[in-house]
């Protein structure tokens, strides 16, 4: 086998690697969002009355229907990313999209290994945080920062980008979607 051929072949099993690990992301996601809209009613009440007061200010102002329908915007959007991001071309915009999505989700898991520790229970989303969101999260960061998929500086950048889609993007995106529950239900 030439060198140039094992080369070659070596860039192909990169790309796909990318591919998969980039698609892992809002499939990732979904299964997250799936657990997570199984319990957050019981999970948000179980905050408003059992979280120290200072920690209450986390906890978004909508009901649970409201938040179920924002969990179903995010995933949607982050399919549309991996779907339109071009993702297959050298720094495409979509890379940098899925891998702050992702940094957003492993700062998710943070979050409710706190919220699970001060309610000293299980919260909504705590099982597919752990098992799947962690593990994915240390295995992408790993590629982007050995294969280059972006300079390290635009990888640091990714964390702030990561903490804004984790709270005030997501918080805005809950704020219309207490609309659209309204609209849904009939209420509104």
């Amino acid at each position: 086998m030439s060198e140039q051929h094992k080369i070659s072949e070596h860039t192909m099993k990169a790309s796909a690697r990318k591919q998969i690990l980039l698609w892992a992301v809002p499939v990732g996601f979904l299964l997250h969002n799936i657990e997570q809209s199984a319990k957050i009613g019981e999970t948000m009440e179980l905050a408003r009355t059992g979280m120290p007061r200072f920690l209450r200010i986390i906890i978004p102002p909508v009901s649970a229907d409201a938040y179920i329908v924002a969990l179903g915007i995010a995933t949607v959007l982050a399919f549309a990313v991996a779907l339109w991001g071009k993702t297959d071309r050298d720094r495409g915009w979509g890379i940098y999209a899925l891998v702050a999505l992702q940094m957003a989700l492993f700062l998710n898991v943070i979050a409710h290994v706190i919220a699970s520790v001060v309610l000293n229970r299980y919260t909504a989303g705590l099982a597919t945080a752990l098992a799947m969101m962690l593990p994915l999260s240390v295995v992408l960061f790993w590629f982007v920062l050995r294969e280059r998929w972006m300079p390290l500086w635009a990888f640091l950048l990714i964390i702030p980008a990561g903490a804004f889609l984790h709270v005030p993007l997501f918080f805005g995106i809950l704020f219309f979607s207490g609309h659209i529950a309204r609209w849904l239900s009939g209420t509104g």
